[in-house]
């Protein structure tokens, strides 16, 4: 970034723009797709809002298959100042980095690494956060918590959460669901009848409560899931991005069957990943 030279500048802006938000390079156009998708080498003037305060960037573009990409971040002071120098001049569709093409980049990333690419990239940042996530499982998990009330549903309600990250990272969205408000409609009378029969338990003393009142603590923890990942796709992390080793590593540590995380076109796919030590760390 520091380069006298524009381009090199671009470069290095796009390269940290891809790494600290996980876009992808943009300009690998589907031939049969008609909708003006972008990518990070494809953004224009008019995807640039300045209506968050420096050195805040907002974004906001159609991604990959249509998903909407609305977010800011902040970023450094001197990408932030660069992008402004970029924008100068130009009008709305004007590209924001004109000298720089995704073939530019990923020469430049062979130059570095061999078998380097920009989705190495939004693989490893995936990676990354979800063991960083998963690691505070461990840490929220005492051996108190574990002998009480922690199961496997509670444990796969935390590792859903953990992997929603990535999603949210990686802009892995989709609409919630045509029957969501059903869903939650039957969990709130659900929930409501095992808290009325766990009422009546305590009311008589009961022995039984202590199994209603965890029955009542899984209901409201699964509701919670659902809902906070109603608009997120889970499944294209696990498939494309996450390494798989994170998840099998985690499932040992805390005896989570592996079939609760992985169906079997997975497990066949991840076979390779199945040895892996219980303490792995990505």
């Amino acid at each position: 970034m520091s380069s006298g030279d524009v381009e090199a500048q671009q470069r290095s802006v796009a390269v940290y723009l891809i790494d600290r938000l996980a876009l992808r390079v943009g300009g690998e156009k589907d031939t049969g797709e008609e909708a003006d998708t972008v990518g990070c080498c494809s953004l224009r003037v008019e995807h640039v809002k300045f209506d968050v305060p420096e050195p805040q960037l907002h974004l906001n573009f159609l991604g990959k298959d249509s998903i909407e990409y609305d977010n800011t971040n902040e970023i450094s002071p001197r990408a932030y100042a660069l992008i402004k120098k970029f924008m100068k001049g130009k009008k709305p569709d004007g590209q924001l980095f004109d000298k720089v093409e995704p073939s530019d980049l990923n020469e430049y990333f062979k130059s570095v690494m061999d078998g380097l690419s920009a989705k190495v990239f939004r693989t490893y940042n995936a990676s990354i956060t979800l063991c960083q996530e998963l690691q505070k499982t461990d840490e929220m998990v005492t051996a108190e918590q574990r002998k009480r009330e922690t199961d496997v549903i509670a444990l796969c309600n935390y590792y859903t959460i953990a992997n929603k990250q990535v999603a949210i990272l990686c802009n892995h969205q989709k609409a919630a669901s045509a029957n969501h408000g059903e869903q939650m409609a039957k969990l709130d009378e659900q929930i409501e009848k095992a808290k009325a029969e766990l009422k009546e338990a305590k009311k008589a003393k009961l022995p039984k409560a202590e199994q209603l009142q965890k029955r009542v603590d899984k209901l409201e923890a699964n509701r919670r899931t659902k809902d906070e990942t109603k608009c997120v796709s889970l499944g294209t992390s696990k498939i494309n991005y996450n390494d798989p080793r994170i998840t099998i590593a985690w499932c040992k540590r805390h005896e989570v069957p592996i079939q609760k995380q992985f169906p079997k076109t997975l497990l066949a796919k991840f076979a390779w990943a199945m040895n892996v030590e219980p303490d792995y760390r990505f």
